[in-house]
């Protein structure tokens, strides 16, 4: 589960890095929701092989945390320059969350405790549907065997 819960952090944080290279908002929509369709994916693979729903909600927190962790120390390490100019693609919306994410002390913290959350929900989801498809179909869970 080591190694699903770095490629899942990849995924997370792989969004974050190419928008820091300046790609466009149009194009990071489509990339996010990529990142965000791939993650889903392993974690119905993961879900698979997990010996409960603990270890998928924990492989979930894991790699959303790290995930975003790595994301907000590209974001925290780029030149001020670089970051008005990515920011100021979207308009005044970016200006604010430049002001939260960049100035704020307490907000990459709730952002990374935030996307630990949502991905370990994410996770625990796709194992239930995971158990449920396998209850339809007759299949018994590998947690059951």
């Amino acid at each position: 589960m080591a190694w699903l819960t770095v490629i899942a952090s990849i995924l997370i944080a792989g969004p974050m890095a190419l928008w820091m290279t300046g790609v466009g908002p149009s194009m990071m929509l489509v990339i996010s929701f990529t990142g965000l369709v791939l993650t889903a994916r392993l974690y119905a693979v993961a879900a698979g092989i997990a010996e409960s729903s603990q270890s998928a909600a924990t492989l979930g927190l894991f790699s959303g945390l790290i995930g975003s962790l790595v994301g907000e120390l590209l974001l925290h390490l780029s030149s001020r320059s670089a970051l008005t100019t990515a920011f100021a693609a979207y308009a005044s919306l970016g200006a604010e969350l430049y002001r939260l994410d960049v100035l704020s002390r307490w907000w990459p913290f709730l952002f990374v405790a935030l996307n630990g959350l949502f991905y370990a929900g994410l996770a625990l989801l796709i194992r239930h549907l995971v158990d449920y498809r396998q209850s339809l179909l007759g299949i018994e869970p590998p947690h059951l065997r």
